[in-house]
């Protein structure tokens, strides 16, 4: 087994790699797929792990120059499924330690065409909650990197043929471990210094611990237990009447307010029709009392009317003098 990065690729949108590793429409997804020659690869690819569509969104969104990372995880013979398993596994592991399954995307496409198992991986550039750029095969040279040291231990474990054709003895394998163990305590403190998240900007429904406290109902389906509701806060007695008294104390004042515009309105009126409208009013009542008299009718609550009628007119005549 042997891990190889496509290092040459990662520009531009993600279609291409996509249609790669498909050979096929990325939103299509069509059967009898071909590879770059023409011909027909029989088993057609299968996606292992991940959502293409997902991944290919994420890479054309995304505005660096370098998008994704690619590679191949490439065995000699065909190899289980769940060995393929084990190793994705392992490999996202050691890529991103430090960060939940929540905070990366990568996307995993089986070609077993040609009697042997690859494993092509494609991974977009970013973290998925900071928005930081994130390259899991940064561009440094070690005589024994990361991805060496787990190539060694890997084919060492599942009894794989290893490129250099050597074989890892007792020491050697403890060595190997450390180093490994290092290496990825090394990256996954760099993960958590470079992508750190506030706890204030942490979106709880995607991290795995909210659902930890999930129980079986009787008939096995799953079922969240949640606290109790808070009861209804209760606002002292007290309180309540000094609001009532308070919102009676306002309206009475609006009142006050509304009253006091009717009379500052009556007394804005010009003075000169003020006086017009008196008399002719003066004016009505000395041609009602010409015709009461004419025909003999009794004037007394007629008079009583006017009177009061008058003293009201010398009233406003007055208050608008004081103006």
């Amino acid at each position: 087994m042997l891990v190889k990065f496509f290092d040459h690729r990662g520009k531009g949108g993600s279609d291409p790699a996509v249609n790669y590793l498909l050979s096929e429409a990325p939103l299509r997804y069509l059967s009898g797929a071909r590879n770059g020659r023409g011909v027909v690869r029989n088993p057609a690819p299968a996606v292992v792990k991940g959502d293409p569509e997902l991944v290919r969104q994420l890479i054309n969104q995304l505005q660096t120059e370098h998008r994704y990372t690619s590679g191949v995880i490439s065995f000699e013979r065909l190899i289980p499924e769940e060995a393929e398993q084990q190793i994705i596994a392992k490999f996202e592991a050691i890529s991103f330690p430090g960060l939940g399954k929540e905070r990366y995307a990568c996307l995993w496409v089986a070609h077993r065409h040609l009697k042997r198992s690859e494993l092509h991986f494609l991974v977009p550039r970013c973290e998925l909650i900071t928005g930081k750029s994130l390259n899991i095969h940064p561009p440094r040279k070690r005589v024994e990197g990361l991805y060496d040291v787990f190539r060694k231990l890997t084919n060492d474990e599942f009894n794989l043929k290893d490129p250099s054709g050597t074989r890892l003895t007792s020491v050697d394998r403890e060595r190997l471990s450390k180093k490994l163990a290092s290496l990825v305590a090394a990256r996954e403190a760099y993960n958590r210094s470079r992508y750190r998240v506030p706890e204030s900007e942490r979106n709880h429904r995607l991290l795995p611990e909210r659902h930890e406290d999930r129980d079986r109902s009787p008939r096995g389906s799953p079922a969240t237990s949640r606290p109790t509701l808070p009861g209804a806060r209760q606002i002292p007695r007290i309180a309540l009447e000094r609001l009532g008294r308070g919102t009676r104390t306002l309206g009475q004042e609006r009142e006050r307010l509304e009253c006091t515009s009717q009379y500052l309105g009556r007394a804005a009126q010009p003075l000169p029709g003020r006086l017009a409208q008196v008399a002719g009013h003066l004016r009505r009542r000395a041609a009602s009392r010409a015709i009461f008299s004419r025909y003999s009718i009794p004037e007394l609550h007629h008079a009583a009317t006017l009177a009061r009628d008058i003293e009201n007119d010398d009233m406003e005549l007055d208050r608008a003098d004081q103006l």
